[in-house]
Parts: C-alpha cells; sequence; structure tokens
C-alpha cells in the first residue's frame, strides 16, 4: 500500500487510507491473538523446553540465539505462560529491531526468583524514547512484569545492544490435596 502511494500526484485516495488503517488494524488482532495461544510444548514439558523451542525457532542465518537454561521444575501453569509470553516479546523485538546477529537467553531459579537475562549485540535504542514507539511493545511488557511482582530493567545504549534483566517471584504449581 505505501509503495503505491507514489504512483498518486496530489491526494491519495480515502480508499488508500481506510485499507492501510484496516490492514494495520487486523495485524494487530492477530499479533494479540498470537500472544494468547499457548504453545503445547509449554503446557506438556514447562517453561524450559518451551524457552528452547522458541529459541531454536527463532535462530536463523542472521541471528544466532544461544540458550542457557536451568532445568527449571514446574511452576502454576498461568505463571508459565505469562513469563513465557514475555520471553517471546523480547526475542520478537530482538528479531524486528535489534539488527543483532547474536542473542543470549538465560534462565534460573534463585532464592524462589526466576532470573531471566535476554541479551543481544543489536543496534540498541535511546531508552529516553521507548513512550514514543508503541511498536517495541516495552511499556506494556513492563505492565505485566509489575503484575507479576517482577522487577524489569533494560541496559541499552544505541550502538551496543540490549541486555533485558527481569526478576519474577516463582508462582510454584498448585499442590493437589490428597484426601
Amino acid at each position: 500500500m505505501q509503495a503505491s502511494r507514489k504512483y498518486f500526484k496530489g491526494n491519495i485516495p480515502l480508499e488508500l487510507h481506510k485499507s492501510e488503517q484496516i490492514i494495520n488494524e487486523a495485524s494487530e488482532k492477530i499479533r494479540d491473538l498470537s500472544h494468547n495461544l499457548i504453545s503445547s510444548i509449554l503446557l506438556k514439558f514447562g517453561l524450559t523446553h518451551a524457552v528452547k523451542d522458541i529459541v531454536h525457532k527463532y535462530s536463523n542465518r542472521e541471528l544466532k540465539i544461544n540458550v542457557a537454561v536451568d532445568e527449571l521444575r514446574r511452576y502454576d501453569p498461568k505463571f508459565e505462560i505469562k513469563t513465557f509470553n514475555i520471553i517471546q516479546e523480547f526475542l520478537n523485538n530482538i528479531l524486528k529491531h535489534s539488527k543483532a546477529k547474536n542473542a543470549k537467553v538465560m534462565i534460573k531459579e534463585e532464592n524462589d526468583m526466576l532470573i531471566i537475562r535476554i541479551s543481544d549485540d543489536g543496534v540498541g535504542f535511546d531508552k529516553s524514547k521507548v513512550d514514543e514507539k508503541d511498536g517495541l511493545g516495552i511499556n506494556q511488557i513492563d505492565a505485566r512484569i509489575k503484575m507479576m511482582k517482577g522487577k524489569f530493567h533494560i541496559d541499552t545504549k544505541i550502538g551496543f545492544g540490549t541486555l533485558i534483566k527481569v526478576d519474577l517471584p516463582i508462582q510454584k504449581k498448585e499442590e493437589s490435596l490428597s484426601a
């Protein structure tokens, strides 16, 4: 649609604007739906295997993602889903925006906290302009982490890559009561 704009001299037809709006809205809805879908690997095997699986799927010729994930125990399913979605969103941001050649995902459990570190050697960004960039979704991720009573910090600088630090208090899998 944007490419076709150059063929119009003067005013761009209203239909073109409307079509772009429809496509953007559809794109947002698809993105929201994909976040609500739950990985079958996550449900069956837990966070460790789901993170390794997504890292394998996202790695390609341009971006090599290394993973260092402890063999985590199973947690409350809602906690695992929310945590997985956060990690997935950060990896999506690396793919879309970082121009990185290498990235790393590290997850470990320490003192009833899930420690997550995600880094890349990409272009970095100006944190002061995050509010202006809805596409990054960082503010939405930050809100999710706060709802989980976690801590979130980004170290980044233009030209020097990014390090994401997330610490989440663990919500253990609910034990079933024995009769």
